[in-house]
């Protein structure tokens, strides 16, 4: 049994020391993203092949005091690669409202890759400034 509970710590120690020293940017780089109307298009690679992530976002208006509208509890996805690493998806109804106020709005998507799927490492988060369908901006 004591051998049992030093495996255990030294697990969990282990996998700790994963989620401090490696972030989720490292297995999802997102590249540039776009939205109009309702589309996103989303350019990403995954440089260590395919990963299981969990992912939450949030849309935040500019100009109307912060109103957000939030994809809710996390989902997970499985990001592979794909010809030209470009992905293309319809928002679902969390975001009609902000989506339908327009640009500009801040496109916030948070990812945290479940590395060997059960690990979860330290989440990402990427801001992407939406100023209309011509004008975008993506940050870290």
């Amino acid at each position: 049994m004591k051998r049992f509970l030093d495996w255990l710590g030294v697990v969990g120690v282990l996998v700790a020391l994963t989620w401090v020293a490696v972030p989720s940017s490292l297995f999802i780089v997102q590249i540039s993203l776009t939205v109009k109307d309702g589309e996103v298009r989303l350019v990403r690679e995954t440089p260590f092949g395919p990963v299981r992530a969990r992912w939450w976002s949030e849309i935040t208006l500019i100009d109307s005091d912060g109103f957000e509208c939030n994809s809710g509890t996390k989902r997970e996805a499985y990001y592979q690669e794909v010809p030209g690493n470009t992905v293309t998806y319809r928002l679902e109804g969390w975001a009609n409202d902000c989506i339908d106020a327009g640009p500009p709005f801040y496109m916030t998507i948070h990812r945290q890759v479940m590395l060997l799927g059960f690990i979860p490492l330290r989440p990402v988060r990427t801001v992407t400034e939406i100023l209309d369908s011509r004008k975008q901006r993506n940050e870290p």
